[in-house]
């Protein structure tokens, strides 16, 4: 049990340098924003150039947060699963896990369709 301990605190401390060392902020994002929507700098101005490019990095912060979730999740039942002893407890953590595997390849899938249609919806204008 010990040396399960010593593992499991090395997996969590590993997954807090990573996620220490990369800056996560949203510097700028405010700005950004208000030039999107009103480029001539009036209020009723909208250019839809550059409309892809914020969809596109609004869904890649969106997938990550769903990939970063599902790892966690994962991480979660992977420990759970390691500690229990029972067989039923086993059985019942398998059963649970099913549901959240499908949930992330679902995450993972509708980012490819996703693309698929704006790639389609980009050619037909």
């Amino acid at each position: 049990m010990g040396k399960r301990k010593i593992i499991i605190s090395l997996i969590i401390a590993l997954l807090i340098i990573l996620l220490a060392t990369k800056s996560y902020g949203l510097s700028g994002i405010w700005e950004k924003g208000l030039s999107w929507i009103t480029p001539d700098g009036t209020e009723t101005g909208f250019d839809d150039s550059n409309a892809k490019s914020v969809i596109s990095e609004i869904a890649g912060i969106l997938f990550g947060i769903g990939i970063f979730v599902f790892v966690i999740g994962g991480v979660v039942f992977g420990i759970r699963y390691m500690i229990v002893g029972g067989i039923e407890e086993r059985a019942e953590i398998k059963k649970e896990i099913l549901p959240y595997f499908i949930g992330g390849v679902i995450i993972i899938g509708a980012l490819g369709i996703w693309k698929f249609f704006i790639d389609v919806a980009e050619g037909l204008y």
